[in-house]
């Protein structure tokens, strides 16, 4: 396609003839000129003006197609872009549908939040929010050693068990400081005894522990 510009080089140059033209036009009555040869000449330079105009026209109509021609590659080009963002807003929708049926096959407390999402950005944000939680869950769980109990009931545990399932509730959100009030209380001596290691094992990861006890053995 040829370049569209009004001040075409094609168009400049008839310009430049055609003012030449009239010119010599306006120039070729002389006193001692006889009327024949003024006459010869002044049709001479009328057949080159208009020669130059049709030269105008037919470069003026080779302009106009050009511009057609960028118009319709312009309008193919803004609805080629209106089908993409169609299709790329079916295949999302689709996705998300993917998505929420193979979770809702698992489906658990934490996960059912995921579906009240408005959109599919929301939906995304949700589910790494949970993931990083069941991520921190399981650390903690492991970290009190209850990672072979983490599907069993509180009440059906024993009382070290359910005292250490206490201890992974107040450490789950990374707290500077953990308050204890008789951490070891109704404990035999040996569930005691791991509750204040893994206390111990707590306060070395950074937490600052506060505890209040009766228990001299421990203190």
């Amino acid at each position: 396609m040829n370049e569209v510009s009004p001040q075409s080089p094609k168009i400049i140059g008839i310009e430049q003839k055609v003012i030449l033209q009239v010119q010599a036009l306006f120039s070729i009555h002389q006193p001692d000129s006889s009327s024949k040869i003024i006459s010869l000449h002044y049709y001479v330079h009328l057949h080159q003006i208009e020669k130059l105009l049709r030269d105008t026209e037919k470069e003026l109509q080779t302009i106009e197609k050009d511009l057609e021609f960028a118009q319709k590659e312009i309008k193919q080009g803004e609805d080629e872009l209106i089908f993409e963002k169609r299709m790329l807003k079916e295949k999302t929708k689709l996705l998300e549908n993917r998505l929420r049926e193979i979770y809702k096959r698992h489906l658990t407390g934490y996960l059912e939040i995921l579906f009240n999402s408005e959109s599919f950005s929301d939906f995304l944000s949700r589910f790494r929010y949970i993931k990083n939680i069941l991520s921190l869950d399981a650390e903690v769980i492991n970290l009190v050693g209850l990672e072979h109990k983490k599907k069993i009931k509180p009440h059906l545990l024993s009382g070290g068990e359910q005292q250490k399932l206490c201890i992974a509730r107040a450490i789950a959100n990374e707290p500077l400081i953990l308050l204890t009030d008789e951490p070891t209380g109704n404990l035999d001596p040996y569930n005691s005894w791991e509750i204040m290691k893994l206390l111990f094992h707590i306060n070395i990861r950074g937490t600052t522990i506060i505890m209040a006890s009766h228990d001299k053995l421990m203190i």
